[in-house]
């Protein structure tokens, strides 16, 4: 994890990083949304989904609806789930979503190197105060 951290910041010192671009990852279908419908067909069906970069007037999903009554209007309320990913072309972690790779290097930090550093960080003083400090305005002040 803290690889692709070192490489997103030696990219990002040579180019213009720019990691955001919604990216489809499911569907959301809310059953008790739907009315006069009927979701697939007798027997087996697929609910097609289209996983990955979204552009212009890209298709998300395909699937069967049936109308209980064909003379009354149908709805289905469905939406895509989306996420948040690193562009294509963004080394180590092109087209990866963004949460995941920022929380496996959280993740890392915390059971890995700050663990293996505590011995150095708890036994040394790193700042002496010998008066009363605060960041907050004072009275006096």
């Amino acid at each position: 994890p803290l690889w692709r951290l070192y490489e997103l910041a030696r990219y990002n010192r040579h180019r213009f990083l720019h990691p955001a671009v919604v990216a489809l990852s499911g569907m959301i279908l809310d059953p008790a949304a739907i009315s006069n419908a009927i979701l697939g067909r007798n027997g087996p069906w697929t609910l097609q989904v289209h996983e990955g970069f979204v552009e212009g007037r890209t298709e998300v999903a395909r699937f069967p609806v049936q109308p209980i009554d064909p003379s009354e209007e149908v709805y289905v309320d469905a939406g895509p789930a989306l996420e948040i990913t690193f562009t294509k072309g963004t080394p180590v972690v092109s087209g990866e979503p963004m949460t995941k790779i920022l929380s496996e290097v959280y993740n890392h930090i915390a059971a890995v190197v700050v663990p293996s550093l505590a011995p150095y960080l708890t036994q040394m003083d790193i700042v002496r105060v010998n008066q009363p400090y605060s960041l907050l305005p004072t009275s006096e002040g």
